[in-house]
């Protein structure tokens, strides 16, 4: 008797945005993609992380301290969404000096962070305002 392979779905947002994050092979044959904003269990501590990013065989994720694993110590527990990707990546894109941050404007191709690129402009308003060189 011939037996047919059932393979199980694939995860919603697999093959999208190719280069991105990290594809791994699961023990049943599918492929996942750890990504900005999935939920990650970190195995040798326990914890469920939120990802910040994916490079190489390193994530990274949010929170304090700012910090790296390896990618093989981390196994993915809940996939976000398109819509839960973007909006953290735009939240991540006003940390500054953070590699999170970094990460995020590259991914968003964006030159500044838009928070401080807005501070920046009330500061030399304010400035410009009062008179003082430099504005």
């Amino acid at each position: 008797m011939k037996t047919t392979e059932q393979k199980a779905p694939t995860p919603q947002g697999v093959g999208s945005n190719a280069g991105l994050g990290i594809t791994l092979t699961e023990a049943n044959g599918t492929t996942m993609d750890i990504d900005t904003a999935d939920h990650v269990q970190h195995g040798p501590s326990g914890e469920t992380w939120v990802v910040a990013y994916v490079e190489g065989d390193r994530l990274a994720w949010c929170g304090w301290p700012e910090g790296e694993a390896k990618l093989a110590d981390c196994t993915l527990v809940k996939k976000a969404t398109p819509e839960q990707r973007d909006k953290l990546l735009l939240e991540l894109a006003d940390c500054t000096n953070d590699r999170r941050g970094r990460y995020a404007r590259q991914r968003l191709e964006l030159s500044d962070c838009p928070r401080t690129s807005r501070l920046n402009m009330d500061r030399d308003r304010m400035w410009a305002d009062h008179g003082i060189p430099g504005a």
